[in-house]
């Protein structure tokens, strides 16, 4: 009865704290009632191992759960924004595997289209920040030392992932065009991570320190910015680990 009550409340008024649930939990928990858990915190929480689990789930398909590779593709993207590079991986294999296959790549650009995305469906590659295979590959493998602003606990790329970087064909131009992509992605995780922790004049100052407007960074106070920045996202990530420990 209990369990029941705390499910309402969840569904109703989700809670990071929550997040990733228990085996044990969700065994308690009728299919559908566990597919909402995972969808609140999701979509509404934007919780990455639940969005990993979600595409996991449509991907493989069960009586609870039909298969539905567009909504797979699309909890994969959610969680690969994330930096979840299990997620980047798996995302990575889809697309090459669409790359091979004009009737996937053009239901997945329809869908794609329909949510706001441009990009040409009859090149060789799928366009955007992180539909690329070299791209999410390339972030996936990074050392999980460099990580340390992601909000993801998944930063560890499983082992397939680096023979496929590895063995991933390119030519030296567009590999530019790639690591240009990567670099631009990890710019906008650095700051989106600064703006939830930072102040307004706070984050002002560290992103003009970081990428002034006009000139290039000053290297010492760049390193400067970038430690103490450091300090303060392992006391938030503490501290909210704290806090969810202290909720189970």
């Amino acid at each position: 009865m209990r369990l029941g009550i705390v499910a309402l409340l969840f569904v109703a008024l989700p809670c990071r704290a929550f997040c990733p649930f228990s085996d044990a939990f969700l065994s308690a928990l009728n299919p559908q009632s566990s597919i909402t858990f995972y969808n609140n915190c999701a979509v509404h929480l934007n919780d990455d191992a639940s969005q990993a689990k979600l595409a996991a789930l449509y991907e493989q398909g069960s009586p609870a759960v039909p298969k539905n590779m567009t909504k797979a593709i699309y909890y994969y993207q959610l969680s690969a924004e994330n930096g979840n590079a299990t997620s980047q991986a798996r995302l990575a294999q889809i697309y090459m595997a669409m790359d091979k296959d004009k009737e996937s790549r053009q239901a997945w650009y329809d869908y794609k289209k329909s949510i706001g995305f441009s990009g040409d469906p009859n090149s060789n590659e799928f366009k955007g920040d992180l539909v690329h295979p070299y791209v999410l590959l390339m972030l996936a493998n990074e050392k999980p030392a460099n990580k340390w602003y992601y909000s993801t606990k998944e930063v560890q790329a499983p082992v397939y992932a680096q023979q496929l970087f590895k063995t991933y064909k390119i030519d030296d131009d567009k590999k530019a065009v790639m690591i240009s992509r990567a670099t631009a992605w990890k710019k906008r995780k650095l700051l989106e991570t600064a703006n939830q922790i930072l102040t307004q004049e706070e984050y002002a100052e560290f992103e003009n320190t970081l990428y002034p407007k006009e000139g290039k960074a000053d290297a010492f106070k760049r390193n400067q910015a970038l430690k103490a920045f450091k300090e303060k996202v392992e006391a938030y990530k503490k501290q909210d680990e704290e806090s969810a420990q202290a909720f189970h």
